[in-house]
C-alpha cells in the first residue's frame, strides 16, 4: 500500500486504460515526482496509482493504470498526495471519462496536472507545516505585520475567503495527522 493509504486492485476489474502524467505548478515550475503520489478514483473508489517512471536523470513522469467494471463512460478523478507534508494537494482538478483501452497522455508529453504553487497549511511556503503557520495565521487574525513570505491562499484551510480559528485548527489536524 502507498504511503498515502491509495490502493487499487487490478484483479477486481475488467477493463483499463493508460495515463501518463506529470505534475506542474500553476506557474509552470515542473515538480520532483518521487516527492507525490497520484492516484486515479471514480468518486471516493481507487481505480489506480500512478509509479515514478525515469527516462533520463532530468525526465520522468508517472504512468497509471486506471481500471474499470464499465467498457466506458465513468468520471475519472485525480487525487495527488505530498509525501513530505503527509496531506493531499489542492491542484486543477481536472475530470475525464473512462475509455477502455484509451491512453491519456505519452511519456513523452504526458498528461499535466497542475497544483498550486502553495500547500494549504504552508502559511510561509518553507515546505512544513508547523506551528509558525500558526502563528502567522494568528498574527494575520489580530492585523499584526506579516514577512513578505505569507501567502494568504494557504492560510484560508477551508477556502472560504476568511482566515480565521478554524483555520488554525485544520492546520492542527494537519499537524497531528487527523
Amino acid at each position: 500500500m502507498s504511503q498515502s493509504g491509495w490502493d487499487c486492485n487490478p484483479h477486481d476489474y475488467q477493463y483499463d486504460m493508460t495515463a501518463f502524467l506529470s505534475l506542474v505548478t500553476d506557474n509552470g515550475e515542473t515538480v520532483d515526482l518521487t516527492n507525490y503520489e497520484v492516484a486515479a478514483f471514480v468518486g471516493d473508489d481507487c481505480r489506480g496509482v500512478a509509479e515514478v517512471q525515469t527516462i533520463s536523470e532530468s525526465q520522468q513522469y508517472l504512468y497509471c493504470r486506471i481500471r474499470s467494471n464499465i467498457a466506458g463512460g465513468e468520471n475519472i478523478t485525480f487525487k495527488v498526495y505530498n509525501k513530505k507534508t503527509n496531506s493531499e494537494v489542492d491542484f486543477e482538478a481536472e475530470t475525464l471519462t473512462f475509455q477502455s483501452n484509451d491512453r491519456l497522455g505519452l511519456p513523452s508529453a504526458p498528461f499535466l496536472l497542475s497544483l498550486k504553487a502553495y500547500t494549504l497549511g504552508d502559511v510561509n511556503g518553507d515546505g512544513r507545516i508547523n506551528v509558525t503557520d500558526i502563528q502567522l495565521v494568528i498574527n494575520k487574525m489580530f492585523g499584526k505585520a506579516l514577512p513578505s513570505t505569507f501567502i494568504e491562499a494557504a492560510a484560508d484551510l477551508n477556502e472560504d475567503g476568511r482566515v480565521n480559528v478554524t483555520d488554525i485548527q485544520l492546520i492542527i489536524n494537519i499537524m497531528f495527522n487527523r
